[in-house]
């Protein structure tokens, strides 16, 4: 399903439950929605001045013409209704890092949103949306967004996450933190090792925001605990005094 809303901030928005891969021919592209434009034209008469539009599906991934409909429907919405969220059933965390890379005045490119879209959606209709995607990101008019926690293979989340998570820890606690989020988003487990409360409670020991608190030196110091009840103690990266201690 998709979402699009008419704003993050007071606008409109469109979620889509639904995806693509990502190059078609402009002519097959031109031919597809054409096919469609007449039952397209009526409902963006309905649509245009709503806030939030969600465009469902049958429980088939990409049932018969649905995806040239809503493809074309999202295109419409963006280009000539201005929604400016689009959000898609994908995983979230690379569109955050998307968005963390727009924010930073950084380029963005169209394999990112790509592979925030996900292989799942692999296929040439919802590739004529990267263009309108990436234009809309870079032109600051359009917010992306995902409504998943899934962790998609090749992507951000599953490849680079486990190191933005850890950046800030040191030594021995930033190794072993690092080890076991990766291992997770690359889930690393086997029947001889399956994923558990063990592993779950490592994940979280490394993640807990709890975790750092001032001590008698005056400085924040982090105390990680992990699954196997093992506790480690780091200094944050950058290290950081207390103003004052507690």
């Amino acid at each position: 399903m998709k979402i699009l809303r008419r704003a993050v901030l007071g606008g409109s928005a469109i979620a889509l439950l639904c995806g693509g891969v990502f190059a078609a021919g402009t002519s097959q592209a031109s031919r597809d929605e054409l096919s469609v434009a007449p039952q397209t034209d009526a409902v963006v008469r309905d649509l245009c001045d709503r806030s939030v539009v969600l465009l469902g599906e049958s429980p088939v991934h990409g049932f018969g013409k649905a995806l040239d409909f809503k493809v074309a429907l999202t295109r419409r919405l963006i280009g000539s209704c201005h929604f400016s969220g689009f959000f898609i059933e994908s995983g979230a965390y690379d569109f955050l890092k998307i968005q963390e890379v727009l924010d930073s005045r950084k380029p963005v490119t169209a394999s990112m949103i790509q592979a925030a879209i996900g292989g799942i959606w692999a296929n040439q209709e919802t590739g004529r949306l990267i263009p309108d995607l990436l234009q809309g990101a870079q032109s600051g008019r359009l917010r992306l967004g995902g409504l998943d926690d899934q962790l998609s293979r090749g992507t951000y989340a599953q490849r680079d996450m486990p190191g933005d998570l850890v950046q800030y820890l040191t030594g021995e606690a930033r190794d072993e933190c690092l080890s076991v989020l990766q291992r997770h988003t690359q889930w690393q487990y086997s029947s001889d090792s399956p994923y558990g409360p063990k592993d779950n409670a490592s994940i979280v020991g490394c993640l807990d925001s709890d975790r750092c608190r001032c001590f008698e030196d005056d400085r924040w110091k982090c105390r990680i605990r992990f699954g196997d009840g093992r506790e480690l103690q780091t200094d944050p990266r950058p290290r950081l005094s207390c103003v004052p201690c507690e």
